[in-house]
């Protein structure tokens, strides 16, 4: 049985990783778990320029995107996970919007993804992860309006076979991101 003491340091073991997702810019490189079978991890979040693949040509885009760089990992001994990617636009009869961005001021900001002949450079669309493979991959939205202070970026739960979807706020101003206030509970752990 724990001993008080014992039980006292996984409290704040707890704690400090709580306080650790909290602060200022935590959710960049920290794995993201959902009781699900998928880890995410964010690189970065951020505007800039990316990279479309129209047949076989590059070509890079005039203005900066607002870009979520992740990697998805298959956390499971021995199942294949079907990973629904940033570039996936969804099927025929999907009731699920894909993913999505907001403002303060009530503004949406239109997921971007490939088309029939071009594919956004980096974005995954449907990726089979087998066991232990990670993939990295792109969620590229508009660019936000100028006076645009907080963006609010939600990537669905389908995409991720998560319970939750994950929210993400991102300031504009100071360039950090941290998880939406609706997930800075239990629901979301990092894997320390």
């Amino acid at each position: 049985f724990p001993t008080r003491r014992s039980s006292d340091l996984m409290l704040c073991h707890a704690i400090a990783v709580v306080l650790t997702m909290l602060a200022a810019d935590p959710l960049l490189g920290v794995p993201l778990v959902d009781r699900s079978d998928l880890v995410v991890t964010i690189d970065r979040v951020g505007l800039e320029k990316i990279k479309t693949k129209v047949l076989d040509t590059v070509i890079e885009t005039d203005k900066a995107n607002l870009v979520v760089s992740v990697r998805v990992k298959n956390q499971t001994p021995a199942k294949k996970i079907l990973y629904s990617g940033g570039g996936y636009g969804g099927g025929l009869f999907d009731s699920d919007r894909g993913p999505q961005a907001s403002d303060e001021h009530g503004n949406t900001y239109r997921a971007e993804t490939g088309h029939l002949i071009s594919k956004i450079v980096g974005q995954v669309d449907l990726k089979e992860l087998n066991p232990g493979e990670e993939v990295s991959d792109l969620y590229v939205f508009e660019a936000s309006i100028k006076e645009a202070k907080q963006i609010t970026i939600r990537i669905p739960e389908s995409h991720l076979k998560w319970m939750h979807p994950l929210v993400i706020e991102y300031d504009v101003a100071k360039k950090t991101a941290k998880l939406g206030a609706d997930q800075r509970s239990e629901e979301h752990t990092s894997e320390l």
